[in-house]
């Protein structure tokens, strides 16, 4: 992965393009109509291919993506939409348990929504991510020294290119922080995102878990500190 950040398209002077994918046509239908009202371009599809050749074709911002598709898994779908384009990717599915979630987020999914979707927080998750999206397209264009993530190998690179080895629970903890980046996210947002329980999960284990992150980070870039706490909400990724 080349850079902390993935290029991004500006959409500030242009119109939203959401592509949807569902074998489901009602569902399909119930999700254009939870983003009716909006300034957004939304095209529906019932395959994965015929999604991947409309990308190839016109790229769009955000794909929503079901998991239980005729032709390819939504987890495979996800990951060849990551490694293949620079959309953001929300995964909206009947799958509620807690493995699918995890699955989900870990293969870089920006957000995990079970159906049946509340308008409303469809269409907020939406307009996050594309302020999202447009803050890392802003960070990339002005060429700074930066970070380098790569989850696939469990390290972060710092910007005069130390490698810094992860273990599996920071590199989770770690791409949370990178989907809001420059946001503080709350303490139980990141312990879900973990693969545990906020009611179960001692906060103390996350601060513990942090520290050493945090030693870590320190021992090679002393005067960078990346990983923010954010008082009386969580933690925050600060790229600059």
């Amino acid at each position: 992965m080349a850079g902390f950040f993935v290029n991004t398209r500006y959409m500030t002077e242009r119109e939203v393009l959401i592509y949807i994918v569902d074998d489901e046509s009602l569902s399909r239908e119930l999700l254009e109509q939870a983003l009716e009202g909006e300034s957004w371009q939304v095209r529906s599809f019932s395959t994965g291919n015929d999604l991947m050749t409309a990308i190839a074709s016109q790229p769009c911002d955000i794909a929503m993506v079901d998991i239980g598709l005729p032709d390819i898994d939504g987890f495979e779908l996800t990951k060849t939409l990551i490694a293949q384009s620079q959309c953001g990717v929300l995964m909206v599915t009947a799958r509620q348990d807690m493995e699918s979630r995890v699955e989900g987020l870990q293969i870089g999914a920006d957000a995990y929504l079970v159906k049946p979707i509340e308008p409303r927080e469809l269409v907020a998750t939406i307009r996050a991510l594309l302020r999202r999206l447009e803050r890392v397209g802003a960070f990339d264009a002005e060429a700074r020294p930066s970070w380098s993530f790569d989850p696939r190998n469990w390290r972060l690179i710092t910007p005069d290119q130390q490698i810094i080895e992860l273990t599996h629970t920071e590199c989770l903890f770690l791409d949370t922080l990178v989907r809001h980046v420059g946001e503080p996210v709350e303490r139980d947002q990141i312990i879900s995102a973990l693969g545990h329980s906020p009611t179960y999960y001692h906060s103390s284990r996350l601060d513990t878990m942090v520290c050493r992150l945090r030693n870590k980070i320190a021992a090679h870039t002393p005067s960078w500190q990346p990983v923010t706490t954010c008082r009386a909400q969580g933690y925050a990724f600060i790229p600059d």
